[in-house]
């Protein structure tokens, strides 16, 4: 089905193998079997508000011994298609989401956002959200960059 606009119309059908479709399948990531978090293989850690729909992130530098300490206690929320890595999230105290906002030295390039989230840090909820490579190869249809 192709899908435009709210609107549905069916769309040529698609004939695999056994062995297509065992490709297909193969690539669809498994949640099923979530990795342990390697925090040191992270490519991104981020500050996130609210913690688990974030619509604020502030890049954190991964040396502080707080996100040391979070990672210890991050749980896996998910495999992201975009990019082709595993998600990881560990919820912060008030107390410790202040911490690393009121450390200019621990954030990575900021552009406002961790003053915007020093002013709502009283009425929302954050995290540390951990991105991590995938090991193996993305599916045939994931788009690289």
């Amino acid at each position: 089905m192709h899908e435009r606009r709210g609107a549905a119309r069916p769309g040529d059908p698609v004939a695999l193998s056994a062995e297509e479709f065992g490709a297909i399948e193969h690539g669809v990531a498994s949640e099923a079997e979530p990795r342990p978090l390697e925090r040191h293989h992270a490519v991104l850690v981020e500050l996130t508000m609210p913690a688990l729909h974030p619509t604020l992130a502030i890049p954190i530098r991964a040396d502080h011994p707080l996100v040391s300490s979070a990672a210890a206690r991050a749980a896996y929320l998910r495999c992201s298609d975009e990019p082709w890595a595993d998600i990881y999230v560990a919820t912060l105290t008030r107390a410790e989401a202040a911490e690393l906002l009121d450390d200019p030295a621990r954030r990575v390039n900021d552009t406002g956002e961790a003053e915007l989230a020093k002013r709502v840090l009283g009425e929302d909820d954050a995290a540390l959200r951990f991105t991590v490579p995938r090991p193996d190869p993305p599916p045939p249809w994931h788009q690289s960059a």
